[in-house]
């Protein structure tokens, strides 16, 4: 699976979970306003429905999602209004 955190991350510390194991841990997350890009990472899921937990404890949030691994190769991770954003994709999402 290809994750990318999109907008809205300010040296922000990430954690994903798959399954309640960690995946993906990130210090000074910070999205580039040109790209609305801060950080892009490939991920090992399993195949069936698997729940991704995201954290981001520097904004005191948290979301638990699941998906379908096989169904779900890219996901999209941003912050607006205070809350996380979870978009998926069957292509990759595409940046200036």
């Amino acid at each position: 699976m290809h994750i990318d955190l999109q907008e809205g991350f300010s040296n922000d510390a990430v954690e994903i979970l798959v399954n309640g194991n960690s995946v993906l841990q990130a210090e000074g997350a910070t999205t580039k306003r040109t790209l609305g890009l801060a950080l892009a990472s490939e991920i090992e899921v399993p195949d069936g429905t698997i729940d991704i937990e995201i954290r981001v404890p520097t904004k005191n949030l948290s979301k638990t999602i699941s998906v379908e691994g096989s169904n779900t190769p890219n996901l999209g991770i941003s912050i607006h209004d205070g809350e996380i954003k979870i978009i998926t994709s069957e292509r990759r999402f595409g940046y200036a």
